[in-house]
């Protein structure tokens, strides 16, 4: 055995006063006499087996002149060299330095014990190393641990491959199993518990008996009790007791977190408060800082749920999404500040930069774009999808906006549809009702009504067909029931009377109108009816009602959900349309102009494409039903492997 660099830096004097020490109490100890400083308390009180001091001195002037004369000729190496054994006991292979350390009845072998009572009541462990006052002192049958600082292991006394450094650190272990605790009392109460790995002063502090937890930062985990959990950070999951399979990353994050299991938090106070709350994932400086018992929601993004205290449910994605909310549940917002004001609202959809960003407490609203739904307060169960849609409603309500910019100006207004780009209603007019605006910049000016296209165009309305010649166009059979009737201009009007005849009237008191002779092949010469129909100049017939009809049922859109149907891949439409700026099947604005599109089999197309977008999202909820179960398999792989990876090879 050799030591080498033992008082390098330390004069030549006490040099050589601690060699020829060493040498005189190795030298008695070979004799066969105890040595005193070890066995002074233990041995009897007779003469006949305590040594004189006299001969002690003599034999340690001869050996502590021998050591002079070697020193000077080995050119003052200051080395410290022993390369036999002191004394056939205790055990073998066994190296110990220190008054007190280890024991003349041990029995184990390859044990080094350095420091005062270092491992002293020592019986059949083997293969320890314990470094520092006291450490290892209570350790009998413990194997393979290394011990390093004063108090290491203190009360350890059968736990086997533990790795503690650091003042006090493992102090209580006493049967717990491949630990490394490091760190000023890092792990210091830990009594049987096993496979935890504690980094930092204070690190894992009064766990007793949890067990596989990583642990690495100041106070980190500093009272959890349970297992599982992995906390990176000073001060991370600081309160901890028995929560169990907690990841908690950064600064304070899950600081107060007391039995709430199953979270994942990273980032700067993370989850600062949480204490109960369950199934939370926060990722981002001070994302659900004051979630509290709230669960089960994932919030990324910096201060992205940060007011969150029992809200639950909810997916913050973006910087400042969800900032405010406190107790809002079943809300997902994606983007930047997305739901910033939204307190406690629940079951809402804001996705996009500063969707929906005034929302306080309203409810089941769907915002999608860039700036929809922007000054929206308290308007509950709206649909707003496209850049701006919706952008100035406040407490409209049951609203369905659809395209860049519709709806608005729409304030207070409630059940109105606009679809189409610009679709809205009047300028000026902010509370319209049940008013439905259809195409591009179409807009009405009324409540209860329906407004097909924009009135400064020459819209032409197909039914039936694809290429409408006139406003409106329509093949087939037009139905009009319960007496309606067409009305042209001011006073013409057709309609059916109490008697099925078919009526046209106009002018002031039905002088002028449309009359209908020889109705059938047995009517009198002179077979006319009563003035019931009448047109203006320009033949505009009006209708009150009507119905469109495709003429078989392959022309509608639930072929989609054949097996047989082809849906194009995502892939394959965005290339589709980067070359025809319009999606597959839907007429090109040129062919709209050239010749139109038959009402019904468009309204059929248009399903097809909502239906075809409905499958796109069936699909990708299912691929993101098998991402989070791969995910959930990976962390239970991971929970199983990292206790693993840290085991002594």
């Amino acid at each position: 055995m050799k030591k080498r660099n033992v008082c390098r830096s330390i004069a030549i004097p006490c040099g050589l006063l601690a060699i020829g020490t060493n040498y005189f109490l190795f030298s008695i100890a070979r004799n066969g006499y105890p040595n005193p400083w070890i066995d002074y308390q233990k041995r009897s009180d007779t003469s006949s087996d305590r040594p004189s001091w006299l001969i002690w001195l003599r034999r340690l002037l001869y050996s502590s002149g021998l050591l002079w004369l070697s020193f000077f000729s080995a050119q003052a190496q200051t080395n410290y060299v022993a390369n036999t054994a002191n004394s056939p006991t205790p055990a073998t292979l066994n190296t110990l330095i220190g008054p007190g350390a280890g024991n003349a009845a041990m029995t184990g072998t390859a044990n080094t014990f350095v420091g005062y009572q270092a491992g002293s009541i020592q019986s059949q462990g083997s293969a320890n190393a314990f470094f520092g006052v006291q450490s290892g002192l209570n350790n009998t049958k413990g194997a393979n641990n290394a011990f390093l600082g004063t108090y290491t292991g203190y009360s350890n006394s059968t736990g086997s491959d533990n790795s503690f450094v650091g003042f006090q650190a493992g102090a209580n272990n006493t049967v717990g199993n491949q630990n490394s605790l490091i760190g000023r009392y890092a792990g210091y109460r830990n009594g049987t518990g096993s496979g935890n790995v504690a980094l930092g002063a204070a690190a894992n502090y009064t766990n007793t008996t949890g067990s596989y937890n990583v642990i690495l930062g100041d106070s980190a985990g500093f009272n959890n009790t349970a297992s599982g959990n992995i906390f990176i950070g000073s001060k991370s999951g600081f309160s901890s007791t028995t929560a169990v399979q907690n990841t908690f990353v950064g600064f304070q994050t899950g600081y107060s977190n007391s039995t709430g299991s199953g979270n994942a938090f990273l980032g700067y106070q993370t989850g600062l408060y949480n204490t109960t709350g369950s199934g939370n994932s926060f990722v981002g400086t001070s994302a659900g800082a004051s979630n509290t018992t709230g669960s089960y929601n994932a919030f990324l993004g910096t201060n992205a749920g940060s007011s969150n205290s029992t809200g639950s449910n909810n997916a913050f994605l973006g910087m400042q999404a969800g900032v405010s909310n406190t107790t809002g549940s079943d809300n997902a917002f994606l983007g930047n500040q997305t739901g910033f004001a939204n307190t406690t609202g629940s079951g809402n959809t804001f996705v996009g930069s500063e969707a929906g960003i005034h929302s306080t407490t309203a409810q089941g609203n769907t915002f999608l774009g860039y700036y929809t739904g922007f000054s929206n307060t308290t308007g509950q169960n709206n649909a707003f999808l496209g850049a701006f849609s919706g952008y100035a409603n406040t407490t409209g309500y049951y609203n369905v906006f659809l395209g860049n910019g519709a709806g608005y100006t729409n304030l207070t207004g409630s059940n109105n549809i606009f679809l189409g780009s610009g679709a809205d209603a009047l300028p000026g007019l902010t509370n319209l009702t049940n008013a439905a605006a259809i195409g591009a910049n179409a807009h009405v000016a009324i409540n209860n009504a329906i407004v097909l296209g924009d009135s400064a165009q020459n819209t032409k309305v197909g039914i039936g067909l694809t290429a409408p010649a006139y406003p409106l166009d329509v093949r087939g059979t037009i139905n009009i029931r319960n007496h309606g009737s067409l009305k042209f201009a001011q006073r013409v009007k057709l309609q059916a009377d109490e008697q099925e005849y078919l009526v046209l009237t106009a002018g002031a008191e039905g002088q002028s109108g449309l009359r209908l002779a020889n109705l059938s092949s047995g009517s009198p010469t002179v077979n006319i009816t009563d003035r019931f129909l009448s047109v203006d100049a320009q033949g505009r017939v009006v209708l009150s009602h009507y119905r469109v009809q495709v003429a078989q049922a392959n022309e509608w859109s639930d072929k989609v959900f054949a097996p047989t149907y082809h849906l194009r891949s995502l892939d394959e439409v965005a290339r589709y349309i980067t070359v025809n700026q319009h999606l597959p099947g839907v007429p090109s604005a040129q062919e709209m102009t050239r010749q139109g599109m038959d009402a019904a089999l468009l309204n059929a197309k248009l399903l097809e494409k909502i239906e075809e977008l409905t499958l796109y999202l069936i699909a990708q909820q299912k691929a993101m039903a098998a991402q989070q179960q791969e995910l959930t398999i990976l962390q239970q792989q991971m929970n199983i492997l990292l206790p693993k990876a840290s085991q002594p090879k």
